[in-house]
């Protein structure tokens, strides 16, 4: 549970701190996060693009917070990703919804950084920087193309890319994502040169800029969602005291008011699904946070005041499990059946193990605890 919410954090902020570096940068500017774009086989929607030289060129990003541990399937995962991002002809954010050229860029943690760069070099053919033709007009010195990963897509489209490692340090006044280049080159050598010195991303200081840009499309832990709802909407809805009844529908008008609205784009309107609120809800009550009622209704409890919402959430959970047998069901609920040898997603359990615990008895969260 800890690792999903963690890779989940990951894909909410990873943009977010791109977009404070270079949202107001005219040589490479950050566009927008999760764009719908069009490739030959339909369309896909990746983590984030940049534009640069005058809208000339453009960088594709993908955000990998974990790398499957079975070689196979991380390199279907990475390679059919990468691949996907490689085809993208539609979608740029121009007159024409065109590009000249584009290229990949691989956000991945320092720790997967060498595994990633041998999976490109599997699906370019090896260090395809050394037989690299210089596009027009690239004056890149030589060893900047012996350092080149190119990749070549299903349709034969050939794209550079670039692998960049993060990793999440303390910084004295706060938390810090420090980017480093790993291996290759994007078209753009002015964003090269970035990564090159490291990128130093302040977690608290977009924390507050964007603070209601929570949520990405993809379904989050239920451990986030319910963490969202403790801190930022319960306590609204309870201010006068005592058990109250809510609905998911209008918890979701709560949600509403609070965190913006994104643009419309494939119809999508809302950051929040129903669905998430409703899994929330069900893990609320088997933490005895909540009732079931009749009608789809729910009392709630007054939340209890607390510093870390997440680790305050996580031991209720823990306890529950305990109750359970020692752990905690797999909070993606309905996909119990799918094998991850097949490509299915891997089932995960919080395990309550007493010789693992913090001061507080707690699970060591390991991770970062913002935004909780």
């Amino acid at each position: 549970m800890e690792r999903e919410f963690d890779a989940y954090y990951t894909t909410v902020i990873m943009p977010v701190g791109l977009k404070h570096e270079f949202g107001e940068d005219e040589e490479c500017t950050f566009k927008v996060n999760e764009p719908s774009m069009g490739t030959p086989g339909g369309k896909v929607t990746p983590d984030a693009i940049f534009q640069c030289d005058g809208d000339t060129k453009g960088i594709v990003c993908g955000i990998k917070s974990s790398i499957p541990g079975d070689e196979g399937i991380a390199l279907k995962d990475v390679g059919g990703q990468v691949k996907k991002h490689a085809d993208i002809r539609r979608g740029w954010k121009t007159a024409s919804g065109e590009i000249e050229r584009h290229s990949l860029l691989l956000l991945v943690r320092n720790d997967d950084g060498g595994r990633v760069v041998g999976m490109l070099e599997m699906l370019g053919g090896g260090r395809a920087g050394r037989a690299r033709a210089p596009n027009a007009g690239d004056r890149a010195p030589e060893e900047r193309m012996h350092d080149q990963l190119r990749i070549v897509s299903d349709v034969g489209t050939p794209v550079d890319a670039c692998v960049t490692g993060w990793e999440v340090g303390g910084a004295g006044r706060g938390d810090v994502i420090v980017l480093n280049r790993v291996r290759g080159y994007t078209d753009c050598e002015y964003f090269d040169r970035r990564p090159e010195g490291g990128i130093r991303i302040g977690v608290d200081q977009i924390g507050l800029k964007y603070e209601k840009s929570r949520f990405v499309r993809s379904e989050p832990p239920v451990l986030y969602m319910m963490g969202i709802l403790y801190r930022h909407v319960l306590p609204d809805l309870m201010k006068g005291g005592g058990e109250i009844s809510v609905t998911v529908d209008g918890l979701m008008d709560s949600l509403a008011k609070y965190y913006t609205s994104w643009s419309g784009i494939e119809g999508e309107r809302t950051q929040i699904r129903r669905r998430w609120v409703s899994r929330a809800m069900d893990e609320f009550c088997g933490i005895n946070m909540a009732e079931r009622m009749r009608g789809g209704r729910y009392n709630l409890r007054p939340p209890v005041s607390v510093k870390d919402v997440r680790s305050y959430l996580m031991k209720k959970l823990c306890d529950a499990g305990r109750r359970d047998g020692g752990r905690v069901r797999p909070h993606h609920a309905g996909r119990r059946n799918r094998d991850p040898a097949r490509g299915g997603r891997a089932q995960t359990y919080v395990r309550c193990d007493p010789g693992v615990r913090s001061g507080g008895g707690l699970p060591s969260p390991g991770v970062v605890s913002v935004w909780t």
